[in-house]
């Protein structure tokens, strides 16, 4: 699990505020913000404070867990199962490889790299 970038929190911002119909210029004035930032905060290229992300839940009747929700991360793996059915050779070449970057992993953060 992880907590999602201001890129991810901004592109949920969108989605919720176009499966409400609401246009940006409308959300914008509803929070008190300008057109352009609104804009910046769905492409996350401009952070959002914690009183324009409860205003913009309130005005989208959205709790704020629905913005800033951690992502549950899976395995290269686990996201082949999921999306297709793969050959047993091309599976065991990701798991060997998934291995291999864990390892790597541990030894860089045994090193004080991480």
């Amino acid at each position: 699990m992880r907590t999602p970038t201001f890129k991810e929190i901004g592109g949920r911002i969108r989605a919720f505020r176009e499966h409400n119909g609401l246009s940006q210029d409308s959300l914008a004035k509803s929070i008190g913000v300008s057109r352009p930032v609104l804009t910046k905060i769905e492409s996350g290229n401009r952070a959002i404070n914690s009183i324009e992300l409860a205003k913009i839940a309130s005005v989208l009747d959205i709790n704020i867990d629905s913005l800033t929700g951690a992502i549950e991360e899976q395995s290269v793996i686990k996201r082949y199962r999921a999306g297709q059915q793969v050959d047993e050779i091309f599976q065991s070449d990701i798991e060997k490889i998934e291995g291999l970057f864990k390892m790597m992993k541990g030894q860089l953060k045994l090193g004080g790299l991480i």
